[in-house]
């Protein structure tokens, strides 16, 4: 067969099967026998056979108009949080989720939460849940902790990871350019000369995301004058005691931090946002929506983690990968209530 491409019609031949039974092993269907879908897949090896990636994109079309009709397939979203926990209003990951199952339907998968902290749910039981129901495909939902360990033999699923809480296993990820959203923020702050600007953040968010916002303010604050430098607030002690002393020593004029716990720390003090101190946050998020700063698409990521699994479910690799993607989603400048002026 040299010279020309190895099509399914050559593998059904081979193997003595149908090409509906060659398409179904290629993709890990259920509907076909895990003995009959690893002969045909080492077949498919030994042949040298490639999926043509314009048939490929031909088929998700197919998959979108079909998913209106039924159910073709079950992806996994595992979480640390029941459903109904996550489906509440003002839950902060909730838009991942929501995007996830989103772009699940338009691919033609059904996306079923797991809450794997439940505690009559070993990771043992887990895995032989997904595999006796034929879920191959595995989106890791975003996590309250950090450096978090997911004990489950992994070889049988195609797995990414939302967010950067998980410290093994090392999937592929999908996740914000923390570094390059406050790069972004602080160069708009900035273009406004005369204001001193501090950093205000618990050190389990310094943390979660890998000081990469107290990297971009060091760099900025490198570029000012000694007497317009404010010395960040990085405190594990995330307390309105703590916070207040820091602001009535360095009186910054805009603050930037994360989720809405300065604010209201300031008001009890009877100081006023935006009116006599402004803040930004570099995440702008459920409990922050009316803040200037950067908004994180949460949506946009659920869809790309779907898209990451599916493109691996289709190229049939499973298990932890041996070089680790990661992708990252640019947030957007968003001008809210908490600066006096637009971030323009």
């Amino acid at each position: 067969m040299s010279g020309r491409r190895v099509t399914i019609r050559d593998i059904a031949e081979r193997a003595g099967v149908s090409k509906s039974t060659v398409a179904y092993a290629l993709k890990e269907d259920s509907q076909c026998a895990a003995a009959t879908r690893e002969c045909i897949q080492r077949i498919a090896t030994e042949m040298g056979y490639v999926a043509n990636p314009l048939v490929s994109a031909h088929l998700a079309n197919v998959r979108r108009a079909e998913s209106k009709a039924g159910y073709l397939a079950t992806l996994a979203y595992l979480s640390d949080r029941p459903l109904k926990q996550m489906l509440a209003q003002g839950f902060p990951h909730k838009g991942a989720y929501d995007g996830a199952r989103e772009r699940a339907n338009e691919l033609g998968y059904h996306l079923e939460v797991f809450h794997y902290e439940n505690p009559d749910l070993s990771w043992d039981r887990l895995k032989g849940i997904l595999q006796s129901r034929g879920i191959h495909g595995v989106v890791i939902g975003p996590h309250r902790g950090s450096k978090v360990q997911l004990d489950m033999e992994w070889d049988c699923f195609s797995t990414v990871i939302i967010g950067d809480s998980i410290a093994y296993p090392r999937f592929h990820s999908v996740g914000f350019d923390h570094l390059g959203n406050m790069e972004l923020l602080f160069s708009r702050l900035f273009r406004k000369k005369g204001r001193r600007i501090g950093l205000a953040l618990s050190g389990f968010i310094n943390r979660r995301v890998r000081f990469q916002f107290r990297s971009a303010f060091d760099f900025f604050q490198d570029e000012l004058e000694t007497d317009m430098r404010v010395p960040a607030l990085i405190s594990e002690q995330w307390e309105p005691a703590v916070f207040l002393k820091w602001y009535s020593e360095y009186k910054p004029e805009v603050i930037v931090t994360v989720y809405d716990d300065v604010r209201r720390w300031l008001n009890s003090i009877g100081v006023r946002v935006p009116q006599d101190v402004e803040i930004a946050t570099p995440a702008i998020m459920a409990d922050s929506l009316d803040y200037s700063g950067i908004h994180l698409p949460l949506k946009t990521l659920g869809k790309l983690a779907v898209d990451t699994v599916a493109a691996q479910l289709f190229r049939n690799e499973k298990g932890i990968p041996e070089s680790r993607c990661v992708s990252l989603v640019v947030g957007e400048v968003r001008t809210g209530m908490t600066l006096r002026e637009g971030l323009v």
